[in-house]
């Protein structure tokens, strides 16, 4: 019981390590940076679904769809973030122009 409730918590510590660095890369002045993660994961995806041998095509696509919603909640990550920077910009242009 306390080797799983361990392996749970060290599970949860990774997973918010990895939005944490997520958020922070997508943050960065580097809009390339943030897309690591994502890539990473797709990668990591597409090799497991490409692992799949002698199962029907449905049972290979779900899997790729499963695999793959860590990408989708990363792009998220990554898309509200640069959103975020994008709006910042324009309302620090806006300021500057105002006060011109």
């Amino acid at each position: 019981m306390n080797f799983i409730l361990i392996n749970l918590f060290i599970l949860i510590l990774l997973v918010a390590g990895i939005l944490f660095l997520q958020w922070q890369f997508s943050k960065s002045n580097n809009k390339y940076l943030g897309l690591i993660i994502p890539l990473i994961s797709f990668m990591i995806a597409l090799l497991m679904t490409l692992g799949l041998i002698e199962v029907t095509i449905i049972k290979i696509i779900s899997t790729f769809i499963m695999l793959n919603l860590p990408t989708l909640i990363l792009l998220a990550i990554y898309l509200i973030a640069r959103e975020r920077i994008k709006r910042h910009s324009q309302l620090n242009k806006t300021i500057i122009k105002d006060l011109d």
